[in-house]
């Protein structure tokens, strides 16, 4: 009976393993090369692009309190809100992305 158990379940965890999905992030995005600093900021701080995006900026409730366009290279922007956190969203080529951004 210890074989039967021992072999089903050996069997069992191949078969888990075996079935495991493919993982879904890709290390290739389009505007991942992308960085900002200081965060956290005052509400002013440089995002450099590895190339031309759409920017725009949400609190967490979800409103977006900043949209614009950014060029390839170093870019400045500033916010004027309160202090909290916010969430950066870029997007190039129709991929997006974003980033926790922390206004003190």
């Amino acid at each position: 009976m210890k074989k039967i158990s021992i072999l089903f379940l050996s069997l069992f965890s191949a078969f888990l393993f075996s079935q495991c999905a493919d993982p879904l992030a890709t290390s290739d995005s389009a505007v991942s090369k992308n960085k900002i600093y200081p965060n956290p900021s005052n509400g002013t701080f440089t995002f450099v692009a590895g190339r031309a995006t759409n920017v725009s900026i949400a609190d967490v409730s979800g409103r977006v309190i900043y949209t614009g366009n950014v060029v390839k290279g170093t870019n400045v922007i500033s916010v004027k809100t309160t202090s909290g956190v916010y969430v950066l969203i870029y997007q190039a080529e129709g991929k997006k992305e974003s980033t926790k951004l922390i206004i003190k």
